[in-house]
């Protein structure tokens, strides 16, 4: 019943985390990295994380290895902190008087040196072709997630909205 009640709620937080350019950037079906979005669909996160490394360690130079990691940490921990249960989002006075999250610092710390990896990497990549895809990706991907991490686990609105409009830039 519970992963009934999560799994729409994952599906729209992924979606709010990414943007259009993923299909048009690399061929996504049966890849590790596709494998690893259907495992944390279905509350796997151990085994995505293994199909994020896994992806990785045969693209070492690519920003969406490291970002898809990041996005790994992010929803383990929102399902840890009831973040993916529906009634989080019940109604907006609820939602409005929700309380900071205590955040686990291991994952907190895992989250941020996997998005600078990212971000590192697509700077790498931007600065030899500056519409490479997969960088522009990786950094609204990476973007978004720090959204995420600030609005749903520090209630850190406003800082969510300038990493949303870094995101759009």
């Amino acid at each position: 019943m519970k992963s009934r009640i999560i799994k729409p709620v994952l599906a729209v937080c992924l979606l709010l985390s990414t943007v259009q350019l993923w299909p048009a950037a690399i061929d996504l079906v049966n890849s590790p990295l596709d494998n690893g979005f259907r495992l944390m669909y279905n509350l796997d996160f151990t085994r995505a994380q293994q199909q994020f490394t896994s992806y990785q360690q045969k693209h070492e130079d690519d920003p969406l290895g490291p970002a898809c990691q990041a996005a790994g940490y992010l929803f383990a921990e929102f399902e840890r902190l009831g973040v993916l249960e529906s009634q989080f989002y019940e109604s907006d006075s609820k939602f409005d008087k929700r309380k900071k999250l205590s955040a686990d610092p291991e994952v907190r710390e895992a989250f941020d040196a996997a998005l600078a990896r990212a971000e590192t990497l697509a700077q790498a990549r931007l600065a030899h072709d500056s519409h490479d895809q997969n960088a522009l990706f990786a950094m609204t991907l990476s973007s978004g997630l720090k959204a995420d991490y600030a609005a749903l686990i520090e209630k850190r609105n406003m800082v969510s909205l300038r990493f949303t409009k870094e995101a759009t830039a």
